[in-house]
């Protein structure tokens, strides 16, 4: 059953589609008439996400097509997006939960909510617009800690509690690559190279490691040296070394294609590293550590600097550059 792939056709039919009334006609119908019903059998067939991704490649092409569709098209992305958990978990909260909770103004809801007379009725206190959610990123079964995104926008890194590493299509919600897998504790920490090409990660197993962001391969690590959780991980301009930032109150470079140490281990901290920061001019990250004092009312933060080859240190503070 190719129930969803009526997305693609469109894409490559583009040319004979506009201005052809009856596929116009056709396309009216399965938005006004048999949308849910496509969702039911995309949920059954295959799942929600799948669904998802069709409505996302065919949107652009019924904007062109019809505004009025393109507009139908986008409603149901967020409609799909914002009720993603108990639509993937039953089908017909469909009817029971979406349409009666959609707000005021989903074009998904206006349509369809009259047709279900005897469903749910909210009497008040319903939104009046979607809110901001576009896209529900699931696959992870642990907490996740950290997200960063792609130079370019379009795509998505996030490290969990459930060790894996996972890289998303930022639009589609569709995974990339992963879940990458070889870490052996929780991942703390992921970090895109300016150049799109690697995604850094770090864990509470001591280690960081670097990933093809298209293949999903380890390219390097795992990098050794700290001896207690890594908290976090950040490339320099030209993506040639890792920053990295640990429990250990020690702050790490490497080389990101050797996993060779660049520098001496920058100590002297009296507390954990939490957060590393590259410098857009490549002279060096800002180190944010676990802990602010409090001084007249407002937090006090400490400012470390460390000479980048030398490890010098030479103001003291809460936050660290180098």
């Amino acid at each position: 059953m190719q129930v969803g792939y009526w997305g693609g056709h469109l894409i490559d039919a583009m040319e004979q589609v506009v201005d052809n009334n009856e596929i116009l006609r056709v396309l009216v119908v399965l938005f006004k008439t048999h949308l849910l019903h496509w969702l039911e059998v995309m949920t059954l067939v295959h799942d929600l996400s799948t669904a998802f991704v069709v409505m996302v490649e065919a949107g652009p092409q019924l904007n062109i097509i019809s505004k009025e569709l393109g507009d139908f098209a986008l409603d149901a992305q967020r409609f799909m997006a914002n009720f993603n958990t108990p639509l993937s978990e039953s089908l017909p909260h469909i009817y029971l939960s979406a349409l009666p909770f959609a707000p005021e103004n989903s074009l998904v809801s206006r349509t369809y909510l009259p047709q279900f007379y005897r469903t749910l009725s909210v009497s008040r206190g319903k939104d009046i617009d979607w809110p901001p959610i576009l896209t529900v990123l699931n696959g992870h079964i642990g907490r996740v800690v950290s997200v960063a995104f792609s130079p370019d926008g379009d795509k998505v890194a996030s490290g969990s509690w459930d060790k894996t590493v996972r890289i998303w299509d930022a639009a589609s919600g569709q995974l990339v690559a992963g879940p990458l897998e070889d870490h052996t504790h929780y991942v703390y920490s992921v970090a895109f190279s300016p150049n799109g090409g690697k995604v850094a990660s770090s864990s509470i197993d001591t280690t960081v490691r670097i990933w093809d962001t298209s293949s999903g391969q380890l390219v390097a690590g795992p990098f050794e040296g700290h001896t207690d959780c890594v908290m976090s991980v950040a490339f320099s301009p030209d993506s040639s070394k890792v920053a990295s930032g640990s429990i250990d109150n020690t702050i790490r470079t490497w080389d990101a294609a050797s996993g060779w140490l660049v520098a001496d281990p920058f100590e002297g901290r009296t507390d954990w590293v939490n957060s590393v920061a590259v410098s857009t001019d490549g002279s060096g990250p800002t180190i944010q550590t676990a802990r602010s004092e409090v001084f007249s009312g407002s937090p006090k933060y400490q400012v470390t600097w460390l000479h980048r080859l030398s490890g010098w240190v030479l103001i003291h503070g809460n936050c660290l550059f180098y």
